[in-house]
């Protein structure tokens, strides 16, 4: 039988496909109109890599896009990465720089600016087609541009198209907005040169790779790799000043879409007291602090734990958290050596 909860869903669902309908339409349109060139798309001299997804929400774009920086960064190119800054403040064409901040350039460039600093360009600009026309003025030996959540910027017309979605929700099971989360039909997957399954368990088997394999193959070109990734964590190391060893009980704090792979994560490692879920690119305020820190105000021998990207936006209030905020590194890895295959596409710029 089924439950409440599930039932609910299942209604909103139906109620919400009509409307689903009539935004896949309007997208498809769309799509169809650069399809056939009607629409204008912008190609470059230069490579251009886009990461993205369909689905609204986490897949892990970062990561991934940390991963590819790594990548060429071993092959000694000059890397620019662009995005839109989602949630920014500014408007217009910005590079990172050291004085720049989340509410210039938006949470997740400012994370990818922080992690690497001068070794890779970070931009933003809402008109991307300009943005990369910018940055090639300013930065005539540029090797590599990488561009942020871009499957549906038409735009710009990229050298190789990777399409992320997760293990836990494939986009094959979901349905359009509003009734589901899919910003364009399943089938846009056909655009993708390389797909990725995200946040996968490390223990997943060959028979759970063939299944979502079955199904991939609907959708995908028939050439097309299928890769399995997963994510890694490294030991949580304090936000400024020294590194103490971190409490066994600890506080969440996320703004992230979604939090239940690093939940997973830290009742597996830790004594997870309490998890403080805010919505996705959530920009803390004072009164957010003050109330976490009151409610755990008579918890002893405590430590609070936060993503990276959310640590780019509660470093601002580290003095308040005396010496007891923590921030746990992730890493895209990939699982049974798919990272070849990976390479074999990337081999191409290199």
């Amino acid at each position: 039988m089924l439950s409440l909860p599930t039932l609910k869903r299942l209604l909103s669902i139906k109620l919400l496909l009509p409307l689903s309908w009539i935004y896949h339409c309007i997208v498809t349109l769309r799509n169809w109109l650069y399809d056939l060139e009607i629409l204008k798309q912008t190609s470059f001299d230069i490579p251009v890599i886009s990461i993205g997804n369909i689905a609204v929400g986490g897949t892990g774009k970062t990561p991934m896009i940390e991963y590819l920086i790594h990548h060429f960064l071993d092959q000694k190119k000059l890397i620019a990465v662009v995005s839109r800054g989602y949630k920014r403040k500014t408007s217009g064409f910005r590079i990172a720089t050291r004085d720049s901040t989340f509410k210039e350039i938006g949470d997740e460039s400012y994370q990818i600016y922080r992690k690497f600093g001068d070794q890779v360009i970070v931009a933003v600009d809402e008109d991307r087609v300009k943005g990369i026309k910018r940055l090639l003025q300013e930065f005539e030996n540029l090797d590599i541009i990488l561009l942020d959540d871009a499957y549906q910027h038409r735009r710009v017309k990229p050298q190789l198209n990777i399409l992320l979605t997760t293990f836990i929700h494939p986009f094959y099971s979901d349905y359009g907005l509003p009734a589901g989360k899919l910003r364009e039909s399943r089938f846009a997957t056909k655009r993708a040169d390389v797909v990725i399954i995200t946040k996968c368990s490390k223990q997943i088997d060959h028979g759970h790779r063939e299944r979502i394999q079955v199904q991939m193959n609907k959708y995908k070109r028939s050439e097309v790799p299928l890769l399995f990734s997963t994510i890694d964590y490294s030991t949580p190391h304090l936000i400024g000043g020294k590194n103490t060893v971190m409490n066994n009980n600890v506080v969440l704090i996320t703004g992230i879409a979604d939090a239940t792979h690093i939940e997973d994560y830290i009742r597996s490692k830790f004594n997870l007291i309490r998890h403080y879920e805010f919505r996705d690119h959530y920009n803390y305020r004072i009164t957010d602090i003050n109330r976490l820190l009151k409610e755990n105000e008579t918890r002893e021998h405590i430590s609070f734990i936060t993503t990276q990207k959310d640590a780019a936006k509660l470093e601002r209030f580290n003095g308040y958290f005396n010496d007891t905020l923590y921030v746990l590194p992730i890493q895209m890895t990939f699982i049974n050596r798919d990272n070849d295959r990976l390479i074999t596409q990337l081999n191409f710029f290199n």
